[in-house]
């Protein structure tokens, strides 16, 4: 099964991390049903992806600890131009 990937703003990302939008609290724990122990991805949006694994789950919070970093990198130079003919 493939981890969870969520997004967390940049300025966010620190060695414990503490999950509080309805949205992704409901998608983690009510549709994945994910557990304590568990691991999931977090993306900053400039390229780097870390691996965080579940300290404690709440009914309002999630708090996880950061593990190691899973991509490291940043976007391609190359752009890509799309036409449709009319």
């Amino acid at each position: 099964m493939s981890k969870a990937r969520i997004y967390i703003k940049p300025h966010e990302i620190a060695d414990f991390i503490q999950i509080k939008e309805k949205a992704i609290l409901h998608k983690l724990c009510s549709v994945l049903r994910l557990k304590k122990g568990d691991e999931i991805l977090v993306f900053d949006g400039k390229g780097k992806e870390y691996l965080y694994s579940i300290e404690e789950l709440g009914e309002k919070c999630i708090l996880a600890k950061k593990g190691a970093i899973a991509q490291k990198g940043s976007f391609p130079n190359k752009k890509v131009i799309l036409a449709f003919p009319l």
